[in-house]
């Protein structure tokens, strides 16, 4: 939320025409993306979105399907009549209406009886404040150190990262139709082994060890706690925080997702149909390959499968806390 001058710019009002309109009104737009309030204004959205739309959802639509379904739900109690008229209304300048001190009021009135609350995450389980504040680092927050407590050899941890960094490096050169083993890669990877030793085998501060073991004792600490809770951990959809939501309420959104849908299907057996998936379209593209309907090469090169390779697609779901009952959306 801090402001820093060197980032921060002056918000500004500026207008687009609105040409499809009569006499080409403007439309008032106010450019704050680096304003001085805008990281509070984004950490309050945080905080009161969820509970407005809690508090709204019995009058707010928020999509097409819930819409058609208010419509049936009115039909069916005898509410929609041919004679029902539907009405629908704008405000203009809805925002600059709104008096300051009296929204101020409204909020206060409002939430006065909520006590603080994280505004990042969705607890399912009973953690400790101590954890709680923990877990709402987020998942974009990296523990400093925690390979000294995992117990692994350290060679095996220095051979891993040197593996994956050098890995991309390598592929990068030779989609560069630079060789790997030209003497200045090998000099930089030299380099990169050097460091990665250096990193890993240095001693630690006492402080920084201190907080490093702090951490990985509260993340083990966590993880049991999740454990006996029956929760499940998800990033969210937008937000860019973690979601804790019982795993039985994950499993109940599934599969009324799964029926609304019609589109997936479960596999109850413990045969896995990828194999056959594979070979039915083998069998579908020969014929076509017979016909030269499609390019040989092209296909070997780019499209062809492989049963090695291949994987059954899947479904999973992310939650989305910033809508009303935290509904999953299909990823």
């Amino acid at each position: 939320m801090r402001p820093t001058a060197s980032s921060t710019e002056l918000a500004h009002l500026y207008f687009i025409p609105k040409p499809h309109k009569i006499d080409t009104p403007l439309r008032p737009i106010v450019s704050s993306i680096k304003a001085a309030a805008t990281g509070v204004s984004h950490f309050l959205d945080l905080l009161l979105r969820p509970i407005f739309d809690q508090a709204a959802k019995e009058t707010t639509i928020i999509n097409s399907i819930q819409f058609v379904r208010q419509i049936e739900s009115y039909r069916d109690s005898g509410r929609l009549l041919p004679t029902t008229l539907f009405v629908t209304f704008d405000v203009a300048n809805l925002y600059t209406m709104i008096p300051r001190d009296g929204a101020i009021l409204a909020l206060t009135d409002t939430f006065s009886h909520i006590l603080p609350s994280s505004p990042i995450i969705e607890v399912a389980c009973s953690l400790s404040l101590k954890q709680f504040t923990a877990a709402t680092d987020g998942p974009k927050y990296v523990p400093p150190c925690q390979s000294r407590f995992s117990g692994k050899p350290i060679e095996k941890t220095i051979q891993r990262e040197y593996d994956t960094i050098v890995g991309c490096f390598k592929a990068g050169l030779a989609n560069s139709c630079v060789s790997g083993s030209d003497q200045r890669a090998k000099d930089f990877f030299a380099s990169v082994d050097g460091l990665l030793r250096r990193l890993y085998t240095a001693p630690l501060s006492k402080k920084l060890f201190s907080r490093a073991q702090y951490e990985h004792r509260m993340i083990r600490s966590i993880q049991c706690q999740i454990e006996k809770s029956n929760v499940i951990v998800r990033p969210t959809d937008k937000s860019k925080v973690l979601h804790m939501g019982s795993a039985d309420d994950y499993q109940r959104k599934a599969v009324q997702y799964m029926q609304e849908t019609n589109a997936y299907r479960e596999i109850t057996s413990a045969i896995n149909p990828c194999y056959e998936n594979v070979r039915t379209v083998l069998t579908l593209i020969d014929t076509m390959l017979k016909n030269k309907d499609i390019n040989l090469q092209l296909w070997k090169q780019y499209m062809r499968p492989t049963a090695s390779s291949t994987e059954l697609a899947h479904l999973y779901f992310i939650p989305k806390p910033h809508k009303v009952d935290s509904r999953e959306e299909l990823s």
